[in-house]
């Protein structure tokens, strides 16, 4: 990690047309002068902000020909681009740009269809149907957004904006009919050949839905661990992997997160980035239905038990460093939901008898709390007396 951020900064800042082959972070590989504008590009990427910078020069991306300074990938499915825009000063031209794109090749002349911030605040949808065709604007009514969002489906390109940390809303969209294979990622254009602007992009991300890969068929999606911080809207990619992994579970004291792969549990320590396998015995089935005690000793687990001529969900406790499970629900399916804050109780959700329960842990008992007919709910534990179920209110 270390010889990866001196690379970064060493190299970046300096001019490049040069493919990367994937060494980049969130996969980017190519940085293109478009055009061939008089003025070079460059970029930065800021691992501990999670921001690229990119500065570029570049008549304009509009009429039958583009100058810009362009960051992307090549990518052949269906897929979102999204992040956090802004200038990084005043600059010089009100209608220098800054924004992301979709490109079926890196032609100057090529069809594309991008999301562009615009110096004076306008934001636009604007693209090129053919390949030396004209640039169109689809006009919004949105002044300088936080974070947009654009998602190619088929030939359809949607734009979704939020502003002031509302959900994403769709504003604009437009039907482009494009080549199987394309690049997707970050622009600027400073609108004006003779200067350079400078913007940034940060928390920006390009993902893959889930019915571009099959929908119900699709294989298990490569994943990313990411830290958020509520206040500033920062996100961290701290761990990523091309095998699937779910459900990350906090350590009270921050220091750790356990999530679950493949049916084993693994601790993750946020300082080292190391990962460690968690010992819990034959439990070797579990699902995303885990987490860790109050008092950071014990954890509950679900383990996909063979019983009779299937499986079925049973509710476990093991120490947090590992150990021989203690069974605690009789019957299944069961999923864990909630510890109590004395650790004495844990609250499972039954789906075979539509129930809520919560269970004495060192009793090895069930017993009923609340009844909810046949009805599925998650429940999640407020305090000893105090009871949740999503979307039915306060019991």
């Amino acid at each position: 990690m270390v010889y990866r951020l001196i690379t970064l900064f060493l190299l970046l800042w300096t001019p490049v047309i040069q493919l990367f082959a994937g060494e980049l972070p969130h996969g980017f590989q190519f940085a293109t002068n478009v055009g061939n504008p008089a003025l070079s590009g460059k970029f930065l990427f800021e691992e501990k902000n999670d921001c690229w910078i990119l500065k570029g020069s570049g008549n304009n991306i509009w009429n039958s020909r583009d100058e810009f300074f362009y960051l992307s990938r090549l990518m052949q499915d269906d897929c979102m681009v999204s992040g956090f825009i802004s200038f990084s000063a005043e600059g010089v031209e009100p209608h220098r740009k800054a924004g992301l794109m979709f490109r079926e090749s890196l032609d100057e002349d090529a069809p594309y269809v991008d999301v562009a911030l615009h110096g004076n605040g306008l934001l636009s949808l604007q693209y090129r149907a053919e390949k030396g065709g004209l640039s169109h604007e689809v006009a919004t009514q949105v002044k300088s957004p936080a974070f947009v969002q654009l998602e190619k489906s088929g030939h359809t390109f949607i734009l979704r904006v939020s502003k002031d940390q509302t959900p994403l809303d769709e504003v604009a969209s437009v039907n482009i009919p494009f080549g199987e294979h394309f690049h997707t990622g970050m622009f600027v254009c400073a609108h004006n050949p003779g200067i350079m602007e400078e913007a940034r992009f940060r928390n920006v991300r390009v993902d893959i839905p889930a019915e571009a890969r099959g929908g119900l068929k699709a294989p298990p999606s490569y994943s990313r661990l990411e830290i958020l911080d509520v206040l500033s809207d920062t996100r961290k990619v701290v761990y990523s992997s091309e095998e699937h992994f779910e459900a990350p579970n906090w350590s009270g004291n921050g220091k750790f997160l356990i999530f679950n792969q493949g049916g084993k549990l693994y601790r993750f320590t946020l300082k080292n980035k190391n990962i460690r396998q968690i010992n819990t015995g034959f439990a070797d089935a579990n699902n995303n239905d885990h987490g860790i005690s109050f008092d950071g000793k014990m954890l509950a687990i679900s383990h996909q038990l063979q019983e009779g001529s299937g499986r079925r969900s049973i509710i476990y406790t093991v120490p947090v460093k590992g150990g021989i499970p203690l069974r605690i629900t009789p019957l299944g399916p069961s999923y864990w939901h909630g510890w109590s804050p004395d650790g004495k109780w844990l609250t499972p959700v039954d789906h075979c008898r539509g129930t809520r329960r919560r269970s004495g842990i060192f009793a090895r008992r069930e017993v009923d709390l609340f009844q909810f007919g046949t009805e599925q709910y998650h429940a999640d534990l407020a305090d000893e007396t105090r009871w949740f179920r999503s979307g039915a209110g306060d019991q």
